[in-house]
């Protein structure tokens, strides 16, 4: 009866994590296609690799950081799995920071790497540079949809969701239609909404209910970073052979 009610209560928190990042796709594609034509479309889909090594980072981290702290926590050693959520924290922003900052240095030589359409490079930079701009966000949110599940509450990990999904696709309709802000705008979209998401995520995870608290750390005693490495292998292999997927489609199309 336990495993049955955690299992029910946890199934629509993961469908909708999926959903929404489908969602997000769907929207920019359908919305973008109708409003800015096959060029801006183009351009996001030759952009799409680069929000998926964003997974790649967020996934990477923090489902190794959080399936150890759930090992922890089953051993009853809780403040082993505070520390390794703290970790999570340092290494999200770091790593945020570094693909921030690398990224906007080499914006141009990117963009044209993945697309050397001269029609096309420009929306491509564009949209890359808002995208890589908004690193940070895209990468922490996968704290507080791993960390808030480990605590049981999983009604706010689909709340979060609803917002993420939702968000992007009403402000895809106001940047795009209303404010006329092209990709940018609907790359805008996406950031604000999953930055809303994170910020209602990392609420929760510092209220009065949490059991975690709020640090950075960049290490967690006792856990070697092989060990959060292997944990969270699986799911940064789940982003990245779908990274490479899309660029070799992308490569294919654009020849």
């Amino acid at each position: 009866q336990f495993l049955k009610k955690a299992y029910n209560r946890a199934l629509l928190p993961c469908v909708l994590s999926v959903l929404s990042g489908n969602i997000n796709i769907l929207a920019d594609g359908i919305l973008v296609g109708q409003k800015l034509g096959t060029n801006a479309l183009a351009a996001i889909n030759f952009s799409l690799p680069v929000y998926l090594v964003l997974c790649i980072a967020g996934s990477f981290i923090v489902s190794g950081t959080a399936v150890c702290a759930s090992d922890a926590i089953g051993r009853n050693q809780s403040r082993q799995a505070q520390e390794l959520y703290q970790m999570s924290i340092f290494w999200c922003t770091a790593v945020s920071v570094f693909i921030t900052v690398l990224g906007l240095v080499f914006l141009k030589p990117l963009s044209l790497l993945l697309c050397f359409d001269e029609n096309v490079t420009p929306l491509v930079a564009e949209y890359l540079g808002m995208t890589i701009a908004g690193a940070l966000p895209k990468i922490l949110i996968y704290i507080p949809f791993w960390f808030l599940r480990l605590d049981g509450r999983n009604g706010q990990v689909t709340l979060m969701m609803l917002i993420m999904g939702a968000g992007n696709v009403i402000l895809d309709v106001l940047f795009l239609y209303a404010f006329d802000m092209g990709v940018f705008g609907a790359a805008l979209s996406s950031v604000i909404s999953t930055a809303a998401a994170c910020v209602l995520g990392f609420a929760k995870l510092c209220d009065k209910k949490s059991g975690f608290t709020f640090g950075f750390r960049i290490k967690a005693e006792g856990v070697r970073l092989l060990e959060t490495a292997r944990a969270g292998s699986p799911s940064a292999a789940n982003n990245l052979f779908q990274t490479l997927r899309v660029t070799a489609i992308n490569a294919l199309l654009l020849s």
